[in-house]
C-alpha cells in the first residue's frame, strides 16, 4: 500500500533537509483537515451477515506430510488454500537523494509489501496468488461441514467432540486422505463482525508534514472504473508519482477475514497477503503485518484506526518520527464499501 511507502519518503526526506541545515521551501500549515482525523467514538456497524458467515472457519494441518498447510473458508463464500506455510520475501527500499540543483530525486519502489505477488486465474476461477502456493476461490456447501473448492479438493470436517480433531481430505488428483488439524473458529461479537467481510475500495487520501509544515496532499478515487486524481504540493520537486500509485496498482477489493486473515487485490493483477488483529478493539484500532509469521520488517507493521458509517469503512493512519530535531508525519484515509 502506498500509506507504507510515503512515510519513509517524508521520514528519508526530514533527514536530506536536516543533513542540508535548509527549510527554505518548507513552508505553509501544519492543520490537518477534520476529515483526516478519526471520530473520538467507534460504533461497530448494522449490516447483514454474509451468506457463510456461520461456515467461516481457518484448519490448519498438523501432519507435516500433509498435502496442505491451512484452509480458511470465508464468509463471502471464498477460501484461500495454503499448500505450504509462507515464508518471508525481500523487501525493496525507499530513497530519497538531493540532486545537483538543490532539490531531491525520489526512488519510486511500489512493492514495499514483502508478499505482493501477480495473481493468475484458471479457467475454474480460481487464483493463485503465488507465494507459499497459495491459491484463492469459491467454495460449495455439498453436506453438513463439507464443502467442496473451486480447485476440485473436497474437505469434510471430522466430529469434533472428540481430543483430537481431523479433516476428509480429497485432491482433484484422486488423493484422498484423513489428517490431524486444529481449528480456529469464527469469531462472532459485533466489531469482528462489522470489520470482517469483502469490501470495494473508494478512495485513498495522503497528507504529508515536516515538521508541521504542509508539504503535499494526493488522492486517488476510483469511480466507475476509472481513477481520479488530485494532487498539491508546497514543494517544487513534489511530483503525482512521488506519493500516488499508478493508477493501475491501485487496490480494488479487500477481504478481512474473522480468522485474522487480510487481502488485498490490485488493479494491476497483483495482490498482497497480511495478517490482522484489534490492537485495541475498544478504540477501534487494528494492526496489520506481513502474512509471514517469519517477517521482521517494521515496514509492513501498521496500527490503523478504522470508523464505520452505513455500508462504509474508513482506515486511518497518522504515523510520526522525529530525527535531529525534525519530524514527519504523514496522515492517511482510506474509504472502502461493503462488497453486495
Amino acid at each position: 500500500m502506498k500509506l507504507r511507502k510515503i512515510f519513509y519518503i517524508l521520514a528519508s526526506l526530514c533527514f536530506v533537509l536536516s543533513a542540508c541545515e535548509s527549510d527554505d521551501e518548507n513552508n505553509g500549515t501544519g492543520d490537518v483537515p477534520n476529515g483526516a482525523l478519526p471520530s473520538a467514538e467507534f460504533t461497530p456497524n448494522n449490516l447483514p451477515d454474509e451468506p457463510y458467515a456461520e461456515d467461516a472457519i481457518k484448519i490448519v494441518a498438523e501432519d507435516e506430510d500433509a498435502p496442505f498447510y491451512s484452509i480458511e473458508l470465508m464468509g463471502d463464500g471464498h477460501y484461500l488454500l495454503c499448500l505450504t506455510r509462507p515464508t518471508e520475501l525481500p523487501t525493496k527500499a525507499v530513497c530519497v537523494d538531493k540532486t545537483a540543483n538543490g532539490g531531491f530525486r525520489i526512488s519510486n519502489s511500489h512493492n514495499t509489501s514483502a508478499m505482493r505477488t501477480r495473481i493468475v486465474t484458471d479457467e475454474n476461477g480460481t487464483t493463485n496468488i503465488g507465494y507459499g502456493n497459495m491459491y484463492y476461490g469459491a467454495f460449495e456447501k455439498i453436506g453438513d461441514r463439507k464443502y467442496r473448492l473451486s480447485n476440485g479438493c473436497e474437505i469434510e470436517l471430522q466430529e469434533q467432540s472428540r481430543a483430537i480433531k481431523t479433516i476428509w481430505y480429497s485432491s482433484p488428483d484422486g488423493l484422498v486422505v484423513t489428517i490431524k488439524i486444529s481449528i480456529y473458529d469464527n469469531v462472532l461479537d459485533d466489531n469482528t463482525r462489522s470489520l470482517c467481510r469483502t469490501w470495494n475500495y473508494n478512495s485513498i487520501e495522503i497528507w504529508g508534514y515536516i515538521n508541521d509544515a504542509y508539504i503535499v496532499h494526493g488522492k486517488q478515487t476510483i469511480v466507475d472504473g476509472r481513477v481520479e486524481r488530485e494532487f498539491e504540493s508546497s514543494m517544487s520537486d513534489w511530483e503525482e508519482d512521488d506519493i500516488l500509485d499508478d493508477d493501475s496498482e491501485l487496490c480494488y477489493k479487500a477481504i478481512f477475514s474473522t480468522n485474522g486473515t487480510y487481502l488485498c487485490f490490485f488493479r494491476d493483477g497483483t495482490a498482497e497477503a497480511y495478517s490482522w488483529e484489534w490492537s485495541d478493539e475498544k478504540s477501534g484500532t487494528i494492526h496489520t503485518w506481513d502474512a509471514s509469521e517469519y517477517s521482521l520488517d517494521k515496514q509492513d507493521h501498521l496500527y490503523s484506526k478504522i470508523r464505520f458509517a452505513g455500508r462504509q469503512m474508513r482506515v486511518y493512519n497518522d504515523v510520526s518520527e522525529r530525527e535531529d530535531g525534525m519530524t514527519s508525519r504523514s496522515v492517511t484515509v482510506e474509504t472502502l464499501t461493503a462488497a453486495q
